[in-house]
C-alpha cells in the first residue's frame, strides 16, 4: 500500500506544543481533506511533513521516512508543497516560476520547457501573461501558476495548504476542477487543507479532523459529511 503514513507526530514552536501525536494515512491515488477549526494544527501538520518545524514522529512515503530529510531531498522523492499564500516569486516572470517549478527534477532543458508548454496550454490565462512578473497577477492567477509551478516537478503527492483562502467562488470551482481532473488522469495523491470543509469533502475521498493538535476522528469524507453533529462540533458547519 505504502503512500503516506504518519504516525504519533509531534511538533511545537519554540517551547509551545502544538501537535499532540497525529496519525494519518494517505493512500496512493486518493485524496486526503485536512479539517479542522482555526488553531487545530492543520498546517502546521503539513509543515512537519515537510520537515519545515520541530517535530518527532514518524513520517514516511512510499516506505522512505521524511523525519530530518532536508527540503531538496523530500522533494526528490516526488512531493510538491503549495503553501498558503500560494508561494509564488512575484519579481519573476510567470515562465520563470514554471521552469523554477522544475528544478528539483534535474531535467534536460529541452523537457523542462516541453512541461513549461504544457502547462501554458492547460492554463490558457498563465499563457497570455507568460512574460509578466507573477506579482502582477490577480489571486486566481497566482493560485494557477502555484498549481502549474508544483506540478513542473512531475510530483507523485501534491500538498495544498487552503488553495481556495481569497479567490472568487468562480475561480475556486476552477482550482477545484484542475485538482479533481489531476487525481482522475493522472492519479495523483492529494493532501488538501482547507477551511471550508464542505469543499474539500466534495472531492475528497477521506478526511481527518483535528482539534487542538490530536485527531478527532477519521474515515471516509462522505462519512464526515453525512454526520451533522461531528460537523458542528469540530467544523463549525
Amino acid at each position: 500500500m505504502a503512500g503516506l503514513e504518519v504516525r504519533g507526530l509531534q511538533a511545537q514552536y519554540g517551547d509551545a506544543p502544538v501537535l499532540h501525536g497525529i496519525d494519518l494515512t494517505l493512500k496512493p491515488g486518493r485524496i486526503l481533506a485536512l479539517l479542522g477549526a482555526n488553531g487545530a494544527g492543520k498546517t502546521t501538520t503539513l509543515r512537519a511533513i515537510f520537515q519545515a518545524v520541530s517535530c518527532q514522529g514518524e513520517v514516511h512515503w512510499q516506505g522512505q521516512s521524511l523525519m530530518h530529510q532536508s527540503t531538496e531531498a523530500i522533494a526528490a522523492l516526488g512531493l510538491a508543497h503549495v503553501p498558503q499564500g500560494r508561494g509564488t516569486l512575484g519579481s519573476l516572470t510567470v515562465e520563470e516560476n514554471l521552469i523554477l517549478g522544475a528544478w528539483p527534477r534535474r531535467a534536460p532543458q529541452r523537457e523542462v520547457q516541453a512541461d513549461v508548454d504544457l502547462w501554458l496550454q492547460r492554463f490558457p490565462q498563465l499563457a497570455l501573461r507568460h512574460t509578466q512578473r507573477a506579482g502582477d497577477l490577480s489571486g486566481g492567477e497566482q493560485q494557477m501558476l502555484a498549481l502549474a509551478r508544483a506540478m513542473m516537478m512531475r510530483p507523485q503527492l501534491l500538498v495544498l495548504d487552503e488553495p481556495a483562502l481569497g479567490l472568487a467562488p468562480k475561480v475556486v470551482a476552477e482550482v477545484y476542477a484542475w485538482l479533481r481532473t489531476l487525481n482522475e488522469s493522472q492519479g495523483l495523491t492529494i493532501l488538501l487543507v482547507e477551511q471550508s470543509a464542505a469543499l474539500a469533502l466534495e472531492l475528497a475521498h477521506d478526511a481527518v479532523v483535528l482539534h487542538m493538535g490530536r485527531v478527532a476522528c477519521a474515515g471516509e469524507a462522505k462519512a464526515v459529511q453525512r454526520d451533522a453533529a461531528l460537523r458542528r462540533a469540530y467544523l463549525g458547519a
